[in-house]
């Protein structure tokens, strides 16, 4: 995918927003003053502001500012976040991963444990019925259903008609 700016553009840019964003921010600051001022001296005075408008040009050129300086500023600004959270989080999940170890190996090890099939028990290979986990024969079409092995290499117990070993990949076939 092509890099939709180049780096001379995106320094640019960046530049621009660091300089242009921090001078309406200190333009838009200094308009802001002035409105408050003059409306709260006002009525103070009972008289009509003479500057209240210049309120109505601080508060767009704020937002504008801040945006600008924000999107100028973004990288140190995530590089900063990133650093100060990465230990925090990285810590958070060591211990969780560590805390529940033993309940994920025990889910794990049930897992690879379960019969061959969907939910409610093992297929027929035949028809493809939904037979109990403990059947023998298909409850559809009477053929009976393969009966689960295991390696005998590894020990460990094999999906029906695999040919081949999950946990050490050696050949059932052969041996069965």
């Amino acid at each position: 995918m092509e890099d939709p700016m180049p780096e001379n553009e995106y320094r640019r840019a960046r530049e621009i927003f660091r300089t242009v964003g921090p001078l309406l921010l200190s333009i838009a600051v200094i308009l802001l003053i002035i409105g408050f001022v003059d409306f709260f001296s006002a009525a103070n005075a009972m008289h009509a502001p003479r500057h209240f408008g210049l309120l109505f040009v601080g508060l767009p050129l704020l937002v504008f500012g801040v945006g600008m300086t924000k999107a100028g500023y973004a990288g140190k600004i995530a590089r900063y976040f990133g650093r100060e959270y990465a230990p925090a989080v990285s810590k958070t999940f060591n211990e969780i991963a560590s805390d529940s170890r033993e309940g994920i190996g025990a889910i794990a090890e049930v897992i690879r444990k379960a019969p061959v099939g969907d939910d409610t028990g093992r297929l027929c290979p035949e028809c493809g019925h939904s037979n109990d986990y403990d059947a023998k024969f298909c409850a559809a079409c009477g053929r009976s259903l393969p009966v689960s092995i295991t390696c005998p290499d590894c020990g460990e117990p094999a999906a029906p008609g695999a040919r081949f070993c999950d946990e050490c990949g050696r050949p059932l076939e052969s041996r069965q």
